[in-house]
């Protein structure tokens, strides 16, 4: 074969992948796109403390008049956006009261808005660039198409639907990207849920205000604890009044707190001792489900653990971290401390259970 034959059976291969690459990107550009799921995979960096870093995953679900925002890690936490009335509505459970609340607000339009000829394809969908700056000078970098047709963005008001954004500050920075695209809907997925009350901004302020200007009274040793109800990491709902007739120990403790890390080690010796007895290790901690995950991976911690605990802080009057307390089999306080050592512990929990 000569070189001119060789050339004209390489173009014409040349060709043919060009054509199935064009027609792999019409046929993504073809479907039914007014609707559908797209993945996004959000990345936290935190400069003071790389414990806090974290990557998740959240989800945009969307049709012509109703968007659908939800992550993978928090069930009961969710926003419905209504793109022609302009309207949001936030699902989530309040850990003040652990109770759920609507909150019903309208888009605000507080930016400084700067647009440039950059662009990057993200899903087969070119896009471009806007900078937002917010009153308080934060900066947000957004990408976006025209090419879905319907309006999305998490920041200002955008004619277009945003598929990349990353916000910066002097401590930490949050980029979110779209990562995967899925034409098919869940039946019933904009379903409203039930339970959750409906309150405007000032209504849930004003509650929160209530509930956190109560200010229970120190529980002494020799007292009874207050009881709750609240959610552990995994989804299950845990009642300390059921626990009646078990020895308590809870610990207080947060990711920033480098004592309360250090402190690992001998409280997870302490379960293992207590493992065959009739005794529940509880660990209250104020972050977020999607930042403890993957700090405990990490960091190993053999108690239940329970996110956004400030309730159950304030309720139990915690000013200081870590502490730890053993509350005996009829709910009485028998030991408080903070940074105890293994024997104190120990001999706390074999007293509590006599």
């Amino acid at each position: 074969m000569n070189i001119y034959s060789q050339l004209k059976t390489s173009t014409f291969i040349l060709m043919l992948i060009l054509l199935f690459l064009t027609s792999s990107c019409n046929e993504k550009h073809n479907q039914n796109n007014s609707s559908g799921i797209i993945t996004f995979q959000n990345t936290m960096e935190l400069s003071l403390n790389s414990d806090y870093n974290k990557v998740d995953t959240s989800y945009v679900i969307y049709s012509p008049d109703t968007i659908l925002l939800k992550s993978l890690y928090d069930d009961e936490k969710f926003q419905f956006i209504y793109p022609k009335e302009k309207k949001k509505e936030r699902y989530f459970i309040e850990y003040e009261n652990y109770q759920k609340y609507v909150l019903e607000s309208t888009d605000t339009n507080n930016y400084l808005y700067q647009y440039s000829n950059d662009s990057l394809v993200i899903l087969g969908y070119k896009c471009k660039k806007v900078l937002l700056t917010k009153p308080d000078s934060t900066k947000i970098e957004m990408y976006f198409t025209n090419e879905i047709p319907v309006n999305y963005s998490p920041y200002g008001e955008i004619d277009g639907f945003v598929l990349k954004y990353t916000l910066k500050s002097t401590f930490w920075e949050i980029s979110v990207i779209a990562v995967d695209f899925s034409p098919e809907l869940p039946d019933n997925i904009f379903r409203k849920p039930e339970g959750y009350k409906y309150l405007t901004l000032n209504e849930y302020s004003e509650i929160i205000k209530e509930v956190k200007n109560l200010k229970p009274k120190p529980v002494e040793i020799g007292q009874k604890v207050p009881t709750f109800t609240t959610k552990r990491i995994d989804g299950k709902i845990i009642d300390i009044n059921d626990l009646t007739g078990k020895v308590i120990v809870m610990d207080f403790w947060a990711i920033g707190c480098k004592g309360c890390i250090n402190e690992f080690p001998l409280l997870n010796k302490i379960t293992d001792k207590f493992k065959n007895k009739n005794v529940e290790f509880f660990g209250f901690a104020p972050d977020h489900k999607s930042s403890l995950i993957p700090f405990l991976r990490k960091k190993p911690f053999k108690f239940q653990v329970f996110p956004l605990s400030e309730f159950v802080f304030r309720e139990y009057s915690i000013k200081i971290m870590p502490t730890t307390l053993v509350i005996d089999k009829n709910g009485i306080l028998k030991y408080k401390g903070t940074e105890e050592t293994i024997i104190e512990l120990e001999n706390a929990i074999e007293d509590a259970l006599k």
